[in-house]
């Protein structure tokens, strides 16, 4: 038979063990996201060029970003992050390159908590030397539904340009680039019609030159923006 003191020590026991807390569970192992695969590059000029990659796996999290590295291969250098964006099958313009030098480029998913994924296989590409390339597109007058677009010729002699072409650049790697306008050798300007008001546009120029050189690497991105309305007309007697 129990006394009463045993009886209180076993019930104080039992207490003690129903509200110690149950052992934590063991926390599953985070997962990165996977690397992302390089689907192409485009429109290469002396300090851009575009890239384009396929959606990475997810990991345990969602992908929140994709982050595009530079860096130069020979070197000791770390890679550089050069731009972050949540997008992908599309091409991202990569910027501030160096004319005439060689670069690889690589991208990496980040997700909801901020854990990166490994490294893509990187793309090797060399920026074109300075004096080829024109100087980016750019909007001398813009209405609603036209624009007159001007760039700077490339630093060669006149006699070697046979003219011009005003590229539009694909969005994607499926779609192709398309020539909007093209000029003689002495044209720098081109006047666009049939825009459509309050768009953007983005354009690249690019050289044809008279001795056998293929075309110019393009020029770096230039974007025009149209009105968004037909202004008013003057009403009589203002």
């Amino acid at each position: 038979m129990f006394r009463p003191t045993q009886v209180v020590l076993v019930s104080a026991i039992l207490a003690l063990v129903a509200s110690a807390p149950a052992p934590a569970a063991a926390s599953e192992p985070v997962s990165p996201p996977a690397a992302p695969h390089i689907a192409g590059t485009q429109l290469l000029s002396a300090t851009t060029v575009d890239l384009a990659w396929f959606n990475a796996t997810a990991g345990t999290n969602p992908i929140a970003a994709y982050e595009v590295y530079t860096r130069q291969p020979g070197t000791t250098y770390p890679g550089r992050l050069v731009t972050t964006t949540t997008s992908s099958w599309v091409f991202v313009q990569v910027g501030g390159l160096r004319p005439a030098t060689a670069y690889q480029l690589y991208v990496r998913a980040r997700d909801t908590t901020g854990v990166r994924g490994p490294a893509s296989a990187p793309v090797n590409v060399t920026t074109l030397p300075y004096e080829l390339v024109p100087g980016p597109p750019g909007a001398a007058t813009v209405t609603s539904t036209t624009a007159t677009v001007s760039w700077r010729p490339p630093a060669v002699s006149a006699d070697r340009i046979a003219g011009y072409d005003l590229l539009v650049p694909a969005a994607t790697p499926t779609q192709p680039m398309q020539i909007r306008a093209s000029t003689g050798p002495s044209t720098t300007a081109v006047e666009l019609t049939g825009l459509r008001p309050g768009t953007t546009y983005t354009f690249h120029a690019i050289v044809r030159f008279t001795d056998g050189t293929p075309r110019s690497a393009p020029s770096s991105r230039g974007t025009v923006t149209t009105a968004l309305s037909v202004p008013p007309s003057p009403q009589p007697g203002f």
